[in-house]
């Protein structure tokens, strides 16, 4: 396992997100976002995850969103373009483990398909009573 990528702070006082990376013995690169996921966050962790990339020159890398709390537009056109750089090197980025309200997002957007996340897996948020 790498130490986690500093990703330069956003402005407020925020938690900031980071990036960590774990290889395996099958050439699988996983990388694992935490925090939020924004306006303020998305380029330092687009160059983060380019970085990876780069380094890693994997044929298969996910990323991991368990982490992630929150994202919004700037956040998604963020991963596609990891997506976009990964491909231009010959590699396929999926994403995995995405909370609830972030598969929702993705889902609302028409991108689960897009990043190897299958819409049926998809559990219908609970109604209040």
């Amino acid at each position: 396992m790498h130490p986690d990528v500093p990703v330069t702070p956003p402005a407020g006082g925020r938690p900031l997100p980071s990036v960590s990376e774990v290889s395996d013995q099958s050439g699988l690169v996983r990388i694992a976002l935490r925090g939020e996921v924004d306006t303020c966050t998305a380029d330092g962790l687009h160059r983060s995850v380019a970085d990876v990339l780069r380094r890693q020159r994997s044929a298969d890398v996910v990323v991991d969103l368990a982490g992630v709390t929150f994202l919004d537009a700037r956040g998604i056109r963020m991963l596609l373009l990891c997506q976009t750089d990964a491909a231009r090197m010959e590699c396929r980025l999926t994403l995995a483990n995405p909370r609830p309200i972030v598969r929702r997002i993705l889902s609302v957007v028409g991108l689960l398909e897009t990043f190897g996340l299958s819409a049926r897996s998809m559990v219908p948020p609970q109604r209040s009573r």
